[in-house]
């Protein structure tokens, strides 16, 4: 815990270090520019705990720094075996997250599905067209 400090995060909920033991912890982060970084999602969950199948936690927001605009960057977690998901806007339109190889150039605007070193799932972002609204977020599967 005291390392998660040092980054300036701690767990919600959580008091001491052992509350942490067998528990995958994380904090995802944006900046805008060269804004001030925010803490836009957090949680700690049982390593116990794997998402299969078409599992997905997403959360959705807004990429205006004051939350005026549209909620059109969709930020998530899906199990290991998800090669897509799919962002589905109120416009109509859908924007297509694909899995990308461990060590994909990261600076990109690009939505896509990564793996993370240590995470027992795979995350993924996407990005709606100016002035889109996300309506649903899934993972694709085959047909």
């Amino acid at each position: 815990m005291q390392r998660m400090k040092a980054y300036g995060e701690v767990p919600l909920a959580v008091d001491k270090s052992s509350q942490l033991v067998g528990k995958y912890s994380f904090f995802v982060r944006r900046s805008i520019g060269d804004g001030k970084e925010s803490v836009i999602t957090q949680n700690s969950i049982d390593t116990k705990d794997r998402m299969a199948g078409v599992d997905l936690e997403s959360a959705a927001l807004s990429l205006d720094p004051n939350h005026t605009e549209p909620q059109r960057l969709v930020v998530g977690q899906v199990a290991k075996t998800a090669q897509q998901v799919a962002c589905t806007w109120k416009n109509g339109t859908t924007t297509y997250a694909s899995l990308v190889p461990a060590g994909a150039d990261l600076n990109t605007d690009e939505s896509s599905i990564r793996p993370v070193a240590g995470a027992p799932v795979n995350w993924f972002v996407c990005v709606g067209a100016a002035g889109a609204s996300v309506d649903s977020v899934k993972v694709v599967t085959e047909e």
